[in-house]
């Protein structure tokens, strides 16, 4: 999943947007430092990071905190939340991240297939983008207040989370009978494994 993370609270950096993919599931991938820095693709980076950012299998964008990490408030339409130990926490456009007084804001841009590491757009590139991006903003502010108006505002914790699927594996949806799958208790979208 294509993101920006966007710094807020350093204004003069050369760049406040750098451009990061989001790997599925937890593997080395897309994490935070306790002081908000980013870092990729790396083991020992489990060992420093203060969250992860993946995605679940239902493809929505995950922050996840290990057991033990400094503390992570996500800030949304005015709410906050404490991220708990171990237990995933989904994010939507626009949510705040906060790390020891450092604040990012999160933006999603959608699904990719392109796996690069993260990169700071330069003032030109912000510059270029500015009528396009007011305009998307726009649109996102319109999508935030429908899903806000839909879920409360509220910040979704996974008590139990659906186990992410391994990275390789091609996968095929298959969309059931909606009165079937709530008889069985299931999502409305199943995926399977193609064989």
């Amino acid at each position: 999943m294509a993101i920006c993370i966007e710094e807020i609270t350093d204004t003069v950096k050369a760049s406040r947007f750098t451009r990061c993919i989001a790997l599925p599931g937890r593997q080395p991938g897309l994490r935070l430092d306790s002081t908000g820095n980013i870092l990729w693709r790396s083991n020992e980076a489990a060992v420093t990071s203060a969250c992860e950012l993946w995605v679940s299998a239902d493809n929505r964008l995950i922050l996840y905190r290990p057991e033990g990490a400094p503390p992570v408030i996500v800030h949304r339409a005015g709410r906050s939340l404490n991220v708990p130990g171990s237990k995933p926490v989904v994010l939507v456009n626009q949510d705040q991240i906060d790390l020891n007084n450092r604040q990012l804001r999160i933006h999603l841009h959608g699904e990719t297939s392109n796996i690069t590491a993260p990169v700071p757009l330069s003032s030109d590139s912000d510059s270029r983008v500015r009528k396009p991006k007011l305009l998307a903003q726009g649109a996102a502010l319109a999508a935030m207040i429908g899903a806000l108006a839909v879920s409360g505002g509220c910040v979704e914790v996974r008590m139990n989370p659906p186990a992410p699927l391994p990275p390789d594996d091609p996968l095929e949806e298959e969309l059931e009978n909606p009165a079937e799958q709530q008889s069985k208790g299931l999502d409305t979208v199943t995926l399977k494994q193609k064989v």
